[in-house]
């Protein structure tokens, strides 16, 4: 798997956990794991797209 793809499935696997945080978060009233949620989601986006731009 090149380096790129990596960062991309990474960012993706990021995204996702911090979304299911951030919504159990919500869920149960929990602010700082809504917050954690939040920014383990923008942390995977930006892995992501720093993969999309070495594959260019």
């Amino acid at each position: 798997m090149s380096e790129s793809s990596r960062d991309k499935a990474e960012g993706k696997g990021s995204q996702a956990k911090g979304v299911m945080k951030e919504k159990t978060g919500q869920a149960v009233n929990d602010d700082k794991m809504a917050r954690e949620g939040t920014k383990e989601k923008t942390k995977g986006y930006a892995k992501e797209k720093k993969g999309e731009i070495k594959d260019k």
